[in-house]
């Protein structure tokens, strides 16, 4: 799927969106036809989603290659929201968090590991 949230971000995010509620979309990220991590999106930010003929082609790669099966459909929210995932990190994982802003000078990004939440 292209995901386009046009407040914040020019750029379409693409991935399998894998779970959602109320509040959250969790999206298995692919960059550059390579499965890259996950995404939690506000649901409010997102103002399209779509599958044009690019998501079609780069699932059909994905699946050629055998990368297809590195996506987790199996994977749920967790009960709790993103405080709850945050807590789940392994204390070794690297963990990027990016809170994007309709203002790009308010934009938040941290790189590093989970010491507490």
């Amino acid at each position: 799927m292209g995901i386009e949230r046009e407040k914040i971000d020019v750029n379409t995010i693409h991935g399998f969106i894998v779970d959602f509620d109320d509040e959250w979309v969790l999206l298995q990220r692919v960059f550059d036809f390579y499965v890259d991590g996950w995404v939690f999106l506000r649901r409010g930010d997102i103002s399209v989603i779509q599958s044009k003929p690019t998501e079609v082609f780069q699932k059909a790669l994905l699946e050629e290659e055998g990368s297809l099966e590195r996506v987790d459909f199996t994977r749920r929210l967790p009960e709790g929201g993103i405080i709850t995932m945050l807590r789940g990190f392994e204390s070794d994982q690297v963990v990027i968090l990016e809170e994007e802003a309709e203002d790009e000078d308010k934009d938040v990004f941290y790189i590093g590991f989970i010491r507490g939440v």
